[in-house]
């Protein structure tokens, strides 16, 4: 089993220490979510796991040291979706897309556009590769940025070891139909071999779908464990510091969960809101 490794991270924002010393561990073919309030560094975690931020301590990827990676070389093996990514010009779908596409792989320019097609029938935007960025709704301008990701990494696995799916609230501006369909095309990429590790703010979706969750707080992990072990009245406090009872509804209220709908994935392909 191949992992994503970090010990000892510590990240700063000028004199503001924003990660004290973080171990964390995420094994491929497994969803690794890391959750948490507001401010708690989950962001700047995958941020620096992906090179994207510097940081004291050390980070490998499928063994490898982060640090000696070059661009490219980390490009091959992990892929970011950020929580948001703003696009200034008037791109097409497809050109955004295209952007996740290695050239050297795919040279032929027909190949190239079977790919791009591919990705967004993929996240459900089949025939929108000629549609403006700019005009569609928000939550499919995520899943177009959702696809350019998959492009850079279509296969989970490779000659290099396994690929990862690094996705910083995925499913933020989505719909709940959407939010399971982006979530079981996680668990599909990690039961191919990949790794996933994403950011959450949804205790069901998180409880559901990770094989393994990691709390946050203050820069550090609180508790980490199987959903079973760590999603309790007790961690739930400490992490979120108000009182949360798992499996218990509100008192005179109605709240609804992702379980039925997902015990059915034929019905959860994506689709073109």
């Amino acid at each position: 089993m191949h992992m994503i490794t970090a010990k000892g991270l510590n990240v700063r924002h000028g004199q503001k220490a924003i990660l004290h010393g973080v171990d964390f561990q995420a094994r491929s073919g497994e969803i690794t979510v890391v959750a948490g309030p507001n401010g708690s560094g989950k962001s700047t975690l995958v941020r620096a796991i992906s090179g994207e931020l510097a940081f004291e301590g050390s980070v490998t990827i499928n063994g490898v040291d982060a640090s000696a990676m070059k661009a490219w070389e980390m490009a091959a093996v992990r892929a970011v979706l950020p929580q948001e990514t703003l696009v200034t010009f008037p791109f097409t779908a497809g050109e955004v897309v295209r952007l996740g596409l290695t050239t050297g792989i795919f040279s032929n320019r027909a190949v190239r556009n079977q790919m791009v097609e591919a990705a967004l029938e993929r996240v459900g935007l089949a025939g929108f590769s000629r549609r403006i960025v700019h005009e569609l709704s928000g939550g499919e301008r995520q899943r177009v940025q959702l696809a350019r990701v998959l492009c850079q990494i279509w296969e989970p696995v490779g000659e290099e070891g396994p690929r990862w799916l690094i996705m910083d609230e995925p499913v933020s501006s989505l719909d709940v139909r959407h939010q399971l369909a982006v979530m079981e095309l996680a668990r599909d990429y990690a039961a191919g071999g990949g790794g996933v590790i994403a950011v959450m703010h949804d205790l069901n979706l998180s409880a559901l779908y990770a094989d393994h969750i990691a709390f946050m707080k203050d820069g550090r992990f609180v508790a980490e464990g199987t959903p079973a072990e760590v999603v309790t009245a007790e961690v739930l406090e400490a992490v979120f510091d108000c009182a949360l009872k798992p499996g218990l509804p509100p008192r005179d209220g109605i709240f609804v969960l992702p379980q039925s709908a997902a015990s059915q994935p034929t019905n959860l392909s994506l689709a073109a809101e």
